[in-house]
């Protein structure tokens, strides 16, 4: 049985995986700027790398579903260094 606490995170993955698709779809030239530049069109090379990422997440999500500890840790060590963008964007200005 899942609880709210799994839900909630699932639901996220979920948005995420939306949003990975939504900018390969309606933005391309992100992927575009990760892969090479604006001049380098490699559709097989970004659906590679959205397919991996989403991989990794599915992954992530049974460890959430089967109460994995270290899908624990790991979400909340990736969360935790989300706070490290600060400093870096504010050396930015």
């Amino acid at each position: 049985m899942i609880n709210r606490s799994q839900g909630v995170v699932l639901a996220f993955f979920v948005c995420v995986v939306v949003a990975l698709i939504a900018v390969l779809v309606y933005a391309p030239d992100v992927y575009d700027s990760v892969f090479g530049g604006p001049s380098r069109r490699s559709t097989g090379l970004e659906i590679a790398f959205l397919v991996s990422l989403m991989g990794l997440i599915s992954l992530v999500g049974l460890g959430v579903i089967r109460r994995w500890r270290w899908a624990f840790w790991l979400i909340v060590v990736a969360f935790l260094a989300g706070v490290l963008r600060v400093p870096a964007s504010i050396s930015d200005f």
